[in-house]
């Protein structure tokens, strides 16, 4: 009795999976949404999920709770699992992202170049997202391969914590959103140039970008350029020419404005603005330790005729173990 009742529930079980029923092209979508390893980790669920992780069309790799002990055994496996993918099987999506900066960058610069490697094999790759440990402490270490802009069928490019050097040109045609946060270009007309290689851009966010030497606001001839389809922009107060370059939005947040950068919204400065003739919604975040005058900011406003929503936040500091004055938080809709 106890035979056949084991039999009965393991046919009831096998009748159950009806998920591993479905074609393995649906499988291996239904697996891209999880990182990869979880994806790997169903390869013992069923002899028909053993090497599906290997033809998944995008490849999803973070660090997160990984400890110290067990990151070079991590980095060991992921260069594994690049070794094992099924390269004839596209790749649409790429995400890499290491947040701990347990040695001397050895290992994940192992891992950028396993990685270039295999998305040199994927060409018509559509999504990459890089975001690497630590950039300032050793910014050099983290240098981006021109290599990175021959991927011309891209739409989504986010790059975190890397340096850019030595590129001639770039040329994004479907390019749709952009961020980038904490790079070290040697120049403007480095950022510049890859803005200007991005004529659909739709979405972009620039945060904590550093730029070697003395960056001069005013774009010359040659380098004005303009985002006809963008939608919505994330960008610092530091550099006034970025504000130029996105005067076609609906959602504007400018962030980190502070006294060293509010001369940018006032006076004869806000006279060389376009109109921003697009804009719905703006948002304003200041540096309340470091903005006396962050009223003044408002001058901007002037160049917004179509604005509707006026959000203001603040970054409070404390000093000497003081509370920093705060700003009047502001949330108003503009008629």
């Amino acid at each position: 009795m106890e035979s056949r009742d084991c039999k009965l529930l393991h046919s009831s079980t096998m009748d159950d999976d009806r998920i591993s029923s479905l074609p393995e092209e649906l499988l291996c979508r239904i697996l891209s949404f999880l990182p990869t390893k979880n994806a790997v980790a169903t390869s013992v669920l069923a002899k028909k999920w053993k090497s599906l992780w290997r033809s998944l069309p995008t490849l999803d790799i973070d660090d997160d709770n990984i400890s110290e002990d067990n990151h070079a055994r991590f980095v060991e496996s992921f260069n594994a699992y690049i070794s094992s993918c099924d390269h004839h099987q596209p790749l649409q999506k790429f995400r890499l992202r290491f947040s701990n900066p347990y040695d001397d960058f050895t290992n994940v610069n192992a891992c950028m170049k396993s990685s270039l490697q295999l998305l040199l094999q994927h060409l018509q790759i559509e999504h990459i997202d890089i975001a690497l440990p630590f950039p300032w402490i050793q910014p050099t270490k983290h240098i981006m391969s021109p290599l990175i802009f021959t991927f011309t069928n891209l739409v989504v490019l986010k790059l975190e914590a890397i340096r850019f050097k030595h590129f001639t040109s770039v040329d994004f045609p479907f390019l749709k959103t952009l961020h980038l946060q904490d790079l070290l270009f040697d120049n403007r007309q480095c950022l510049t140039k890859v803005l200007s290689g991005c004529p659909v851009l739709e979405d972009f966010k620039e945060d904590c970008i550093v730029m070697d030497g003395e960056v001069d606001n005013d774009l010359t001839e040659r380098e004005y350029f303009t985002l006809p389809k963008l939608v919505r922009a994330n960008v610092s107060g530091q550099y006034a020419f970025l504000l130029k370059a996105v005067k076609n939005v609906q959602f504007l947040h400018i962030n980190g404005i502070d006294d060293r950068n509010l001369h940018n919204f006032k006076g004869t400065n806000l006279s060389v603005f376009p109109l921003l003739h697009n804009l719905t919604h703006i948002e304003l975040s200041f540096s309340c330790t470091m903005c006396k005058d962050w009223l003044q900011a408002l001058e901007l406003l002037k160049n917004c005729p179509q604005l509707q929503v006026l959000v203001i936040n603040q970054i409070r500091y404390s000093l000497g173990g003081g509370i920093a004055p705060a700003l009047p938080h502001a949330s108003s809709s503009c008629h």
